[in-house]
């Protein structure tokens, strides 16, 4: 499977099991440049779609917090990996997907 949707379609989470796909194709630098390491300038980043009861909690109890970075709609591929490089934590909730290639992003 391609996706593992949690909803709809033939993925039974008793019974199936999902190989999340490959993001990162290679290893270098992200795009924001090296000095991210030492400038990490958000203690929590968080982006993605509200799909699930979790990351619409997350993101109702912390939006407001200013250590806390949750862009609203869509970042260039590039943007992200930015925005996490300058990022403490990241955040991968559960959300409507039975895996998902954050940790390996933010690795």
């Amino acid at each position: 499977m391609n996706e593992g949707s949690l909803h709809g379609g033939c993925y039974s989470p008793t019974k199936d099991l999902t190989v999340p796909t490959t993001v990162v194709n290679h290893a270098e630098a992200p795009p924001c440049g090296t000095e991210y390491a030492a400038d990490r300038a958000h203690f929590v980043f968080f982006s993605g779609l509200l799909s699930s009861k979790v990351r619409s909690d997350i993101h109702d109890k912390w939006a407001d917090n200013e250590d806390f970075v949750s862009p609203r709609g869509r970042l260039e591929h590039h943007e992200f990996i930015c925005e996490m490089a300058r990022s403490i934590f990241c955040l991968a909730p559960r959300g409507q997907a039975s895996w998902s290639p954050r940790l390996e992003e933010s690795m």
